[in-house]
């Protein structure tokens, strides 16, 4: 694989160029791929992006152990410190709700393992909250 040089074939018996293939002439598809796994691995913008990288990485650690810490707080149970929300909590506020689901949706759509396990997450929960209303 090489870089956004480009690749050459060569003739290993008299050693010419046989073709070349310049980044200039793949297709946009391809150059954005190859920029976002340059982004992806840290290579694109030297330390900045590396830098960049790690504070992603310990906003995400970060976020999933605050995760476990509210619902530590929140859980079920005689020990608990708060009260859980309402079931239906998200009807008083239906425009909160909407730009929440065009925002899962947008995700869903470029992201689609993602959008996949969220829509089974969502149908789960809403299938549990019927069957606790009847």
């Amino acid at each position: 694989m090489a870089g956004p040089a480009g690749q050459v074939a060569v003739d290993p018996g008299t050693g010419a160029v046989t073709s070349e293939l310049r980044f200039a002439d793949h297709p946009l598809g391809a150059k954005l791929t190859r920029f976002g796994i340059d982004l992806h691995m840290g290579v694109t913008f030297g330390l900045a992006n590396q830098l960049a990288l790690i504070a992603l990485a310990a906003g995400l650690v970060a976020m999933t152990l605050l995760g476990y810490r509210m619902w530590w707080h929140r859980r079920p149970g005689p020990r608990a410190f708060g009260r859980p929300y309402p079931a239906g909590a998200w009807r008083q506020s239906p425009k909160a709700a909407a730009a929440l689901a065009v925002c899962a949706v947008a995700v869903g759509w470029f992201l689609p393992l993602l959008g996949l396990s969220l829509a089974a997450f969502l149908t789960v929960d809403v299938l549990l909250g019927l069957r606790k209303k009847s």
